[in-house]
């Protein structure tokens, strides 16, 4: 091979790399939108070490700039004009997942009471229900974020083709939240429900079955709630028409537990 030749490939090579770097560094953080875009061993392991509410409620209040942080993943989600279906979510778990689990919230009728449960499903069985990831941990700066946990309501198919058509919004909130160190206690989550809508002066109280690997969401009114409430939800104001302002909230029990807590206030 002559020598003009070898320099000839050794600069397309050259520039194929630099080409791809700059393909890579251009390309939006993309998530997992779908139960098969999950590593089950890594998913499973990672769930299963979330503190609780109550250590990572702890964690936050530490954080005095908590409320300049707000503001600035309001203005992302405002600009994307996801605010009516995205906010945040305060990471922690209430059961284990096993390898081949997967935790997901389904509408049921529970001791005839309308309800939104929660607890660890098989893969198939999820996937069979059709299920899909609705909120997300950011792991890592340079990797897709995680799934934390997924839902079968219908508002979840919707605002995942949204996240789907904005695929820099999870660049940009990935970056936020790493900028101010809370990867590890708030992820991005599609908090919009229509299987359990609450009314102007209720609440969703959520509550932990007997046996402890259910979580069960159910409305309650506001004036009948706790005060020492811890806050697992953020969400930040839709338009007019949605009507209400989700925020989720988790209370201690008694005996080990904890009640979470949703409150709609209506513009």
């Amino acid at each position: 091979m002559t020598t003009n030749r070898k320099t000839f490939l050794s600069r397309k090579k050259h520039l194929a790399i630099l080409f791809a770097l700059q393909l890579w560094a251009s390309t939006p953080l993309s998530a997992q939108y779908e139960l098969d875009d999950i590593d089950q061993e890594t998913y499973s392991k990672h769930y299963s070490t979330l503190p609780s509410p109550q250590e990572n409620n702890e964690k936050l209040k530490t954080y005095s700039q908590f409320k300049s942080f707000l503001e600035k993943a309001e203005e992302i989600v405002t600009r994307y004009e996801l605010e009516s279906y995205v906010g945040l979510r305060l990471l922690h778990q209430h059961f284990l997942a096993k390898r081949d689990q997967v935790i997901v919230e389904e509408y049921q009728v529970v001791e005839e009471t309308p309800s939104l449960v929660t607890w660890a499903h098989s893969f198939e069985d999820a996937k069979s229900k059709s299920a899909l990831p609705a909120s997300w941990i950011f792991m890592d700066p340079e990797k897709k974020p995680l799934m934390f946990e997924a839902s079968t309501d219908p508002e979840v198919k919707i605002g995942s083709h949204m996240l789907q058509k904005n695929p820099k919004f999870m660049e940009e909130m990935s970056h936020l939240i790493y900028t101010h160190n809370l990867n590890n206690l708030l992820g991005v989550a599609l908090l919009k429900r229509s299987s359990l809508v609450g009314g102007q002066d209720q609440m969703y109280v959520e509550h932990i079955g007997e046996n402890g690997n259910i979580s069960i969401l159910q409305l309650g009114y506001e004036k009948d709630q706790p005060e020492n409430i811890i806050q697992t939800s953020w969400s930040f104001k839709g338009p007019k028409q949605q009507g209400c302002l989700v925020i989720s909230v988790c209370q201690p029990t008694p005996t080990g537990g904890h009640v979470n807590i949703n409150t709609h206030v209506k513009y």
